[in-house]
């Protein structure tokens, strides 16, 4: 009977021992569990915070390169808006299907008016700076993450976004564009404006600026009609309102002022431009081509 008593008791603790056992292996199973789906979830994180950076970033590199040359892109938008001899308004700004078939490699040379430039800013400005891989892998991080859609409820093409991106920083240029036209017209600007009265103009917004400026004697000025002096800098200048691109003479005049007067930069301003054997010559020689809107930050070209 004792026999018995024992082995019923010896039976009883095995199964608490197997039973112990399994409940141990069952919690390290669940905590086994439980670090495989944080660490799931803590990859999956990670994965979605990449590409909500890639998307970001994508982003922020449109809005970037925008906003560099967002007043030349302005211009170009306020170019394409015509009215004719009755009065009435067009603007070949935008072919929404024209500029949603833009494409990473080609400018379509059959595009007119701002869609054009803005094919020919792409690829020269934007493809430049990425490349296509790269623009794409941003492109489809920003498309998962913000699931942007179209009109009709579809995913938004590429095109599409950064034409809306594009617009949302000429909007903001807008008030932008408008202060500084202000700020022309303060400084003395008007568009029937001579040669002269544009040398007091440009003048002008320099000592606003807090340069000293001198103006140059009208007969043997040696090419220089303004001297800017700030600190250890005497810069000399060449003032041009002209229709046209201002072409090679007035870079070699300013190079030959510049020694007369023994100036430290020698700098030609413009309202219309440069010719492209003007800037080549320019970059070469070390003068500086600016326009009167860009006057104002002449410090930043110096130094």
């Amino acid at each position: 009977m004792n026999f018995f008593k024992k082995l019923n008791e010896k039976r009883k603790e095995r199964n608490l021992e197997i039973e112990e056992k399994n409940k141990e292996l069952l919690r390290k199973r669940e905590e086994r569990f439980k670090e495989e789906t944080l660490k799931r979830k803590e990859r999956e994180k990670e994965i979605e915070n990449k590409k909500k950076e890639q998307a970001d970033n994508w982003e922020d590199f449109l809005l970037s390169r925008y906003r560099e040359h967002r007043f030349v892109l302005y211009e170009e938008w306020n170019n394409s808006y015509t009215v004719d001899q009755y009065g009435n308004e067009d603007s070949n700004f935008f072919d929404q299907e024209e500029l949603y078939s833009l494409n990473l490699y080609e400018i379509d040379q059959d595009i007119r008016g701002f869609n054009s430039g803005y094919n020919y800013f792409f690829k020269s400005v934007i493809m430049r700076d990425i490349s296509p891989s790269d623009f794409m892998t941003g492109w489809n991080s920003y498309l998962r993450i913000y699931n942007p859609k179209d009109d009709e409820g579809d995913d938004a093409c590429w095109q599409m976004i950064v034409t809306q991106l594009l617009i949302k920083v000429l909007q903001e240029t807008i008030p932008e564009v408008s202060a500084k036209e202000e700020e022309r017209i303060n400084a003395g600007f008007s568009e029937d404006m001579s040669g002269e009265d544009y040398e007091v103009y440009c003048g002008n917004i320099l000592e606003i600026a807090g340069w000293v400026v001198e103006q140059t004697s009208k007969t043997n000025d040696q090419g220089v009609d303004l001297i800017a002096a700030i600190d250890d800098l005497k810069v000399c200048i060449q003032c041009k309102r002209y229709t046209n691109p201002v072409g090679n003479k007035a870079v070699q005049e300013i190079i030959a002022g510049q020694q007369f007067y023994g100036g430290t930069h020698a700098v030609v301003v413009s309202n219309a431009g440069f010719t492209k054997s003007a800037q080549t010559l320019a970059s070469k020689t070390g003068v500086i081509l600016i326009s009167d809107e860009e006057l104002e930050n002449l410090e930043d070209y110096v130094y």
